[in-house]
């Protein structure tokens, strides 16, 4: 008995998509690729260029560095003792003087638009702490 060949036929069914189906994924494409297009430039941007407030930052250090002491200063929003000992003496370890010079009953409150007189004084660094031998 002969073997007998069967033919099946394997018909591919294209895959139908709907015209909205298909304009909605370009759009979609589009869309995350103009995305990422725009982070990547800010991004180079941001590296390339320093910002306004960069550039003013820089500006008030270096009119900071050339204020002899004693100088009078005006608390901003959000700074702190901390901060301005920074400003004035390249560290904030001096922060103490300037609540001892103005008589600050609670150092860690500063109001904005309080006007501290910053004194002459050395500035500090952070001196090890003592071990027991």
């Amino acid at each position: 008995m002969p073997k007998r060949k069967s033919k099946v036929r394997v018909q591919a069914k294209p895959q139908q998509f709907q015209s909205g189906d298909s304009y909605i994924n370009l759009v979609v494409g589009v869309i995350v690729v103009i995305a990422i297009a725009a982070v990547v430039v800010g991004l180079i941007r941001s590296k390339a260029v320093p910002s306004v407030g960069q550039q003013a930052g820089k500006t008030e250090q270096t009119q900071d560095a050339q204020v002899s002491l004693p100088t009078k200063h005006t608390v901003a929003a959000g700074e702190t003792l901390w901060t301005i000992s920074e400003k004035y003496y390249k560290t904030g370890y001096n922060w103490m003087d300037i609540a001892a010079e103005n008589k600050l009953e609670n150092p860690g409150i500063i109001e904005e638009g309080t006007e501290l007189t910053i004194p002459n004084v050395e500035a500090k660094t952070q001196e090890p702490e003592a071990t027991d031998s």
